[in-house]
């Protein structure tokens, strides 16, 4: 093998290793090893191969690309530094939905997640699944952080503009700023922008946690819960009224 060969092979290892180690995260070595044995359908990986190739002291076969390539839900050209796009077939997700690459990585590693846990049971939720019910349950209160996030930015754009005016006193700049939140608000009480950001926020925070409540079935759990503690105080209090009658047969006992 040449010198000019050879410095090719330690780059890509090099390039290999890196971005394992990046992908890897805050994952440990036997977690992702054991991963790749689940795809590979035997166990040749272990932490000590695997923390060898992350460094670049050992070369990835096709084979041990093409799991962790699975494993991760990267492409193998990603893993071999010859191309940005961490999977090609997310581009379109990317041109359906209009999500980032980064965002459809994420659903996408999501889903590969799911399919290598267990088998769960049919009433149980996968993560994705989780994450539809969460958007259809918050698609107000999204609509609503979209607009939100656009009159936040016309207030800050607006308030260079009232700073570069002269002679105008803080009276004058409250009432603009006033007007400006009424300009998409309509008429209301509310006495100042601040105001105006702050009550939107909270009822967009409401209305998440709403959501969350519902995807996470919590109104039916209280209820249960609720239902729980009724029950338990009546069978608590059936066995004090049982103690008492027993305690008021014995004091009559004994006075007989």
């Amino acid at each position: 093998m040449s010198d000019t060969e050879e410095q090719m092979g330690d780059n890509t290892k090099e390039a290999v290793g890196l971005r394992l180690k990046d992908l890897r995260g805050k994952s440990t070595l036997e977690e992702i090893s054991t991963r790749a044995n689940e795809v590979l359908g035997h166990g040749v990986f272990d932490r000590q191969r695997l923390s060898k190739i992350e460094r670049g002291k050992q070369t990835a076969n096709y084979e041990d690309l093409a799991a962790l390539a699975k494993v991760y839900a990267v492409s193998t050209d990603y893993l071999l530094g010859l191309s940005e796009t961490r999977l090609p077939e997310s581009m379109g997700a990317v041109e359906y939905t209009g999500l980032t690459g980064e965002a459809a990585n994420y659903l996408h590693n999501l889903h590969v997640a799911d399919q290598l846990r267990d088998k769960k049971p049919s009433s149980e939720m996968s993560m994705c699944e989780m994450i539809s019910e969460f958007l259809y349950h918050s698609s107000g209160a999204m609509q609503n952080l979209y607009f939100l996030y656009h009159r936040t930015k016309d207030m800050s754009a607006f308030k260079p503009s009232l700073n570069a005016l002269t002679g105008e006193t803080d009276a004058r700049m409250q009432m603009r700023t006033y007007a400006m939140a009424n300009k998409y608000y309509g008429a209301c009480k509310i006495l100042s922008g601040k105001s105006y950001l702050l009550y939107e926020f909270e009822r967009i925070s409401h209305d998440l946690r709403e959501a969350v409540a519902k995807t996470a079935n919590l109104p039916n759990a209280l209820k249960v819960c609720d239902t729980m503690a009724r029950e338990n105080a009546m069978r608590e209090f059936e066995i004090i009224k049982k103690q008492d009658s027993k305690k008021e047969a014995n004091k009559r006992a004994k006075k007989e």
